[in-house]
């Protein structure tokens, strides 16, 4: 385990003058946009970092190289999840303290625990795209991975489309309020005590990534490299 992190790590890391890039890119994002961007920004930058160890491991038969030394699949995919997390992580973290120092900087008025949750959520989101992209990837290599990655946000868009239709299609038709409905259990949910909100996003977390690595798995077991 110790030795696929530290690999991935350092096929990483040779690309200094690329993190450099981004993230002066990143700062100049912060101080001529809204500061908060630059979360969503340099933490999805980490995620697709992460996500093209997958790539650089397949690329000229690594895969099949890698699992002539003391490899198993299970391991290897296990160590996928972890140090994507850990580079997001990383990532996420740099960007929240660039996001707090920029607005003390310019003495911008701010909520720290509004933000602070605002932030958190940007981590959890990315890290299920992480959870979605890794079977995905696995599956059908990265080339095709993308396509298919594309394929799946373009009908999670059709959906929420079709979604608003029918709800307005249903308030005009049988006078039941959708969009109310769903305000009111979005206002119910956030009215329950902070300890009640963590315990059930910290289970939804753990539950959909534990059903993510077990899809990957069953994924690997079934390759032949």
């Amino acid at each position: 385990m110790t030795g696929l992190l530290t690999k991935d790590f350092r096929l990483l890391t040779q690309r200094k003058s690329t993190a450099v890039m981004f993230a002066g890119i990143a700062l100049m994002l912060t101080f001529t946009m809204n500061a908060s961007f630059v979360i969503s920004y340099f933490s999805l930058v980490g995620c697709l970092m992460a996500m093209s160890t997958l790539s650089l491991d397949q690329f000229d038969n690594g895969m099949a190289f890698m699992f002539t030394l003391p490899v198993t699949k299970k391991l290897y995919t296990i160590e996928k999840y972890i140090f994507s997390f850990l580079w997001l992580l990383g990532f996420w973290f740099t960007a929240c303290v660039l996001q707090f120092g920029v607005m003390i900087v310019q003495k911008t008025e701010f909520n720290f625990f509004s933000v602070a949750l605002d932030d958190v959520m940007t981590l959890f989101f990315l890290s299920f795209v992480i959870f979605i992209m890794i079977p995905i990837n696995l599956k059908f290599g990265a080339d095709k991975g993308r396509i298919v990655m594309l394929i799946i946000f373009a009908i999670a868009i059709i959906f929420v489309f079709l979604g608003e239709k029918i709800l307005t299609f249903a308030t005009g038709a049988f006078g039941i309020d959708g969009m109310k409905f769903i305000v009111d259990t979005g206002n119910f949910i956030a009215g329950q005590p902070a300890y009640i909100l963590a315990l059930g996003t910290s289970g939804i977390f753990i539950a959909f990534a534990l059903i993510s690595l077990a899809i990957s798995i069953h994924v690997m077991e079934k390759k032949e490299y």
